[in-house]
């Protein structure tokens, strides 16, 4: 049996939904490349599906993942950073995420007295992910998603005619 994760689930002391986080990014998208390849993309091992709502592949997945850490109680950040650790654990067995790159588009707590939670949390993920992964604060959104749409436009004009959606 599998366990399927869904990144859609909100708990009630969550001041921020991921889709919450991702608006940020969102609003950034229009007029580029990049917004016209995003697509969901689920990976999979023997024990785990995760469906990412927003990827592109050109050599490898560019693998988008909003998180939002913005929660009532300082626990709650620590049990979400630990959920999503594991699950990015288990998936380094996938062969595509492996080869790919994972970007943590992180969102803040809005309570100043979560801050260093946050903090460990963050270092956490970065530090124990095994996978390529990248830690993205809201403050770099900008700098993600031009960088990000330039590799969307490298691989758009390397192969004319495809619409940049892959499976």
């Amino acid at each position: 049996q599998r366990f399927v994760a869904s990144q859609n689930e909100r708990t009630t002391d969550e001041r921020r939904t991921d889709e919450e986080v991702w608006a940020d990014y969102r609003h950034r998208l229009s007029g580029t490349v990049l917004r016209e390849v995003l697509q969901p993309k689920t990976f999979s091992t023997a024990d785990i599906a995760v469906r990412f709502d927003y990827a592109f592949k050109n050599e490898r997945w560019h693998v988008l993942r909003p998180l939002s850490l913005d929660y009532a109680r300082s626990g709650s950040i620590r049990r979400r950073a630990s959920e999503v650790l594991g699950e990015c654990v288990a998936l380094s067995e996938n062969d595509e995420l492996r080869e790919g790159k994972l970007y943590l588009l992180l969102g803040a707590p809005t309570q100043a007295e979560h801050l260093d939670a946050y903090q460990h949390a963050k270092r956490i993920l970065d530090r124990q992910i095994p996978i390529g992964h990248e830690i993205i604060e809201e403050r770099d959104a900008e700098k993600l998603i031009v960088h990000l749409d330039g590799i969307a436009r490298e691989h758009a004009q390397a192969r004319p005619g495809e619409n940049g959606k892959h499976t």
